[in-house]
């Protein structure tokens, strides 16, 4: 059987407890099983079974949160990694899935998106840049790909990732474009 002060230096010893008075609440309550006050001379008597076996609970609780935090580091390191490639993937053509944008429907967008005293430009800046990239006359439509959160449109060299997008109700077909239109309002505004 061990005292309080003989109890608590174990416990300190292998950091279950840094305070004497945590002991002594514990012992108050009830939760050092098969502790007893003999007198009020002597104080508690607690038995070296019931110390091992708390600080063999905390070594044990410490083992599965190092566990976890091990866990939840590996899993992000794999998405981190998967992410990588699928990125690399897209940029090199290999997608699930192609869509087209058309210009009719971004134009639409405008409206409750840009001032009105802003909204010419706006339409003639998208097609410099989107529409007519590269080509004498506006193309009806872009087509991009999306593989896994990405989306790319490969005839102007623009890439989005979509993985933090808050948008679960949204078509993928929007959620591209209210995107798009917040990119070009960004680039229409910082030239």
């Amino acid at each position: 059987m061990l005292t309080v002060q003989e109890a608590f230096e174990q416990l300190l010893a292998d950091h279950v407890m840094t305070n004497i008075e945590t002991l002594r609440r514990w012992l108050r309550a009830g939760k050092i099983p098969g502790a007893s006050i003999q007198s009020k001379k002597e104080g508690w008597r607690i038995p070296q079974e019931s110390i091992t076996n708390i600080i063999q609970e905390k070594k044990e609780a410490n083992n599965q949160t190092d566990y976890k935090k091990g866990y939840q580091e590996g899993y992000e390191k794999a998405v981190n990694i998967y992410r990588k490639k699928t990125k690399e993937l897209i940029l090199k053509g290999i997608y699930e899935k192609e869509i087209t944008i058309y210009r009719t429907e971004f134009r639409n967008l405008v409206t409750p998106n840009i001032s009105t005293d802003s909204q010419q430009d706006f339409l003639l800046f998208s097609d410099d840049f989107l529409f007519q990239f590269g080509v004498r006359r506006p193309r009806i439509s872009l087509v991009c790909t999306y593989l896994d959160d990405w989306v790319y449109f490969p005839t102007e060299d623009i890439l989005f990732d979509l993985a933090n997008q808050d948008r679960k109700d949204e078509s993928l077909d929007d959620i591209i474009l209210a995107t798009l239109m917040t990119y070009l309002t960004q680039e229409f505004k910082n030239r």
